[in-house]
């Protein structure tokens, strides 16, 4: 009788211990593709789904809200996709993580988490009407720097 005690407890552990890693993992993932996303709309590039090729995996959605904050409890303003119309006021990052080491002995409760974003949606800087050309490519280094700090400074202000 004891014996199929400590094995139920060993099995119980294993599973506990799995369970819990699975848990962390699927965390790590879910919050590197909330990362991914964002490092990617910094440069205003943006894709309607993220994910990895590589596990631990993630997949993230993006998704748009014209409504500069929430209405309340249940928010049915998100429209999934890039934000195509210059009234979005919100960007929402739904990213799910999945465990690369699953949970033993039936505990699968952790192999997934889900981490959500919500951002205020700064349209990206219009892009240059004039096309570079003949003596206007020769320019110095010099003369880039300001432009660079400029877009820079413009990234870090609104993808903080």
């Amino acid at each position: 009788m004891m014996a199929v005690g400590s094995v139920s407890m060993s099995l119980h552990a294993a599973g506990y211990t799995t369970s819990t890693r699975a848990g962390v993992q699927a965390q790590a993932a879910a919050e590197a593709g909330i990362d991914v996303a964002a490092a990617s709309l910094a440069t205003a590039i943006c894709q309607p789904v993220y994910s990895s090729s590589t596990a631990p995996a993630f997949s993230v959605t993006v998704e748009y809200s014209t409504l500069a904050t929430s209405p309340g409890a249940v928010d049915n303003s998100w429209v999934k996709g890039c934000p195509g119309v210059a009234t979005a006021a919100r960007l929402r990052l739904v990213s799910t993580g999945t465990a690369n080491n699953v949970g033993a002995a039936g505990n699968s409760s952790q192999d997934l988490r889900i981490v959500e974003a919500i951002y205020p949606y700064i349209p990206p800087p219009p892009t240059f009407l004039i096309t570079p050309s003949g003596s206007s490519l020769a320019t110095s280094h010099a003369q880039q720097e300001p432009l660079l700090m400029v877009m820079l400074f413009w990234v870090q202000e609104h993808f903080p």
